[in-house]
């Protein structure tokens, strides 16, 4: 049964709320451990619920076992005949609750699970429970709900502490280990089997394993070999490094006390490794009940349908002897016909609690208001005043100028592998201000807001041996002492930062500018390169019939957008798709004076050839409706035949990277943080407070925190370790 409900009900499992929805045309529940819960369901519009089905509201189902679960409606997509909905289990509620500064410590997995529940920043319904005997410790600044659960972040509870999230409507349960049955069913490995799609990679595969600790530490036998390494045609050798494998050379220092007990440490991390199934490929499995059951190997498999997310299958892979045992990660249920109609096979996300925690130390802060006041107000005027610059890119460098031809521009910042400098007297330098991936920083001054103490030893005690001949009093001394310590933290973060960063950009470019002629095709960039009322929208529906990696797209407004570009003659091709929205609403596009209107309700392809004779194409897009139209993937390339989409040849777009003539933009995946690069500077900004957590200009460098592995010079003075002592001297 699937009922409506309120958006404030919590009594669902009770009542009908606004009734049944009884006339559904589809309804599919889809659930991953640790991943997505929700329905999509269709509903005619001649039906009597039709018009209560709007955003917000609970749909209450049922899942394929247990008791039914609530899901709240997020998106509706509207056709001629039905509403098409869109909902996420009510556990995502807690997106929105937010965890401003919270540090669960020393605690086991149910004690951390209540007490991420009970900080949110407000009250909820949400119970929490888990059967996780690890204490460990977590902080959460500004993190929503989930994201302290199941988020991808190395502190989500899921990777800090480990486990499996069972979402029942208001109680949360994360346990060691989700599964219904004990009972393992096997399946046999086979191709162009209809309904069951096997994906074998061997390219994981170890069986000659050589482990490798902290500065190249290695076994005296070098390998362990696995029990499976006869199975395959040779032995694969595969090096596997623990670099948190160490022996200590100090006293304080983490790590082993002696070689035999840190290589004993590597025999111990293989063997596990090994267990886990390094020796053997990775398999994906996917099971479709709906095509095996046109088979005559159904049968076979009928007692599959037995099993429930999270229990186990056996795939016997006949062609190297061996059993891989796989998990049912996610599942595809029919809420109509109560059955399950899809399994997919694999390993659930990496649990990084398995791993070894590391203790924390809560660090000593230092706070310098004024001055770090006056250093942001000031590179911030400088970055949101920039006027002008040029963006140019070779295969392997990137260049931010204030002109556009590298060989006369002389304020440029150069990015490449080995790092991100500033110089005001061409590309060729010299770079005064730089960071390079050694983990140096070069700037005439640093400012900083917080520094950590801690990093450098003995300091305390070598400035009070020599008090009396300096003539500083003890006061000063532990100041300057403070100061400096934290100045060298607060760099070796700042330097981890830029480094995530790069990994990042490295990671995220997925669309590298190519042969669009519209500059900023999509909305990507705001109004840039439009003149006129421009809005942008996203959706995953927007995404499904898109090419673009952002999913971006036009919704047109009460107005008119249009953008002008020079062209040699000759024929041209313009594309794009859309969706008219309102149907009363006057929806068009105007192309070098001619006009094409956009009638049509569902996503409909256009295109148009144009023979240029005067040099340039105006393109405009039309309405008198707000909302009242998509236009997708719109693009401008030479030639009479349509190509598929892709951004300007000047602009950098994915998920995480946007780059145009205006500047660079990188979003992290992991932190809730954003790279801004421009003619005048770069910065990074928090995306939730929208606060520039650190700027790097022509004339300085402003961060929260810095810290320095090697040496520091500040203001004419040195510090600098040398063997086992900390060496102060002036510059001046």
């Amino acid at each position: 049964m699937i009922t409506l409900h309120e958006s404030d009900s919590i009594d669902f499992l009770s009542n009908n709320g606004l009734g049944i929805l009884k006339d559904c045309i589809s309804a599919e529940v889809i659930e991953e451990i640790n991943g997505e819960f929700s329905i999509s369901i269709e509903y005619p519009i001649e039906s009597r619920l039709y018009n209560e089905l709007i955003q917000e509201r609970i749909i209450v189902s049922d899942v394929g076992y247990g008791d039914r679960q609530a899901f709240r409606i997020k998106s509706i997509e509207e056709t001629l005949k039905s509403k098409k909905i869109y909902a996420t289990h009510i556990f995502y509620d807690l997106a929105d609750n937010l965890l401003e500064d919270v540090y669960p410590k020393s605690l086991n997995g149910n004690n951390a699970i209540n007490w991420i529940l009970n900080k949110t920043q407000y009250q909820h319904n949400f119970t929490g429970f888990s059967d996780i005997d690890l204490a460990t410790s977590a902080r959460y600044v500004r993190k929503n709900g989930v994201q302290a659960l199941i988020g991808n972040e190395e502190n989500s509870f899921v990777h800090r502490w480990g486990g499996e999230i069972i979402r029942n409507n208001f109680n949360i349960s994360i346990i060691n280990k989700r599964q219904s049955s004990n009972i393992i069913k096997t399946i046999r490995y086979r191709k162009n089997l209809k309904g069951i799609n096997f994906n074998l990679d061997f390219t994981t595969v170890g069986t000659r394993l050589m482990p490798m600790g902290y500065d190249a530490l290695m076994l005296p036998e070098k390998y362990i070999d696995s029990p499976l390494i006869n199975q395959y045609a040779h032995p694969i050798i595969k090096i596997l490094e623990y670099s948190d494998v160490k022996v200590k050379t100090t006293e304080d220092e983490e790590g082993f006390d002696t070689i035999a007990e840190a290589r004993e440490e590597l025999r111990r991390l293989v063997q596990k490794d090994i267990e886990a199934g390094i020796d053997k490929p990775t398999l994906s499995t996917t099971v479709d009940f709906v095509k095996l059951s046109d088979t005559e190997e159904y049968k076979n498999y009928k007692n599959l349908e037995e099993l429930y997310i999270g229990d186990s299958i056996n795939v016997f892979v006949e062609k190297i002897n061996i059993d891989i045992e796989q998990r049912i990660v996610k599942t595809t249920y029919n809420a109509l016909t109560k059955k399950f109609t899809k399994y997919e096979l694999g390993c659930v996300k990496t649990n990084y609690a398995t791993q070894s925690v590391k203790n924390e130390t809560k660090l000593q802060e230092i706070t310098l208001p004024n001055l770090l006041a006056i250093a942001k107000d000031n590179a911030t005027s400088q970055i949101t005043t920039a006027l002008g610059g040029y963006v140019y890119k070779t295969q392997g460098e990137l260049f931010i100028m204030d002109t556009d031809n590298p060989n006369t521009a002389q304020k440029v910042w150069r990015w490449n592998l080995n790092g991100l400098g500033y110089s005001s007297t061409g590309i060729n330098g010299p770079y005064e201000l730089a960071m390079t991936q050694d983990g140096n920083i070069v700037a005439d001054f640093i400012r900083a807001g917080t520094m950590s103490v801690s990093r450098i030893e003995g300091l305390s005690n070598l400035l009070n041996g020599y008090s009396v001949q300096i003539g500083l009093n003890q006061e000063n001394i532990d100041m300057l002492v403070s100061q400096q310590t934290n100045l060298e933290n607060g760099i070796t973060e700042l330097s981890a930062q830029v480094r995530t960063n790069a990994d990042n950009v490295a990671a995220e470019f997925k669309q590298i500018g190519g042969n669009n002629l519209f500059l900023n095709s999509i909305g990507d960039f705001g109004s840039d390169n439009w003149d006129g009322n421009v809005r942008t929208f996203n959706s995953t529906e927007i995404l499904r019939h898109s090419n673009s990696p952002s999913g971006n797209c036009f919704n047109l407004q009460n107005a008119t957008a249009k953008q002008i570009v020079f062209v040699k003659n000759g024929l041209f091709t313009i594309s794009f798709t859309y969706k008219k929205l309102i149907n009363l609403a006057e929806c068009k596009v105007r192309i070098n004076g001619v006009e094409y209107e956009l009638s049509a309700q569902d996503y409909t392809d256009f295109e148009v050839t144009l023979d240029i004779v005067d040099n340039n194409i105006t393109f405009e897009m039309i309405s008198d409706t707000n909302n009242s139209c998509y236009i997708i993937d719109l693009l401008l390339n030479n030639g009479s035949q349509k190509q598929p989409w892709t951004p300007n040849a000047n602009e950098i777009i994915s998920g995480s990277v946007k780059a145009n003539s205006s500047g660079l933009e990188i979003t992290s995946n992991s932190k809730n943080t954003k790279l801004l690069a421009g003619a005048d500077g770069v910065r990074i900004e928090n995306v939730i407070s929208e606060e520039t957590v650190a700027e790097f200009t022509d004339t300085g460098t402003e961060t929260e925190d810095l810290v320095v592995k090697g040496k520091a010079q500040i203001a004419g003075l040195l510090v600098q370790k040398v063997g086992t002592q900390v060496w102060l001297s002036s510059l001046l």
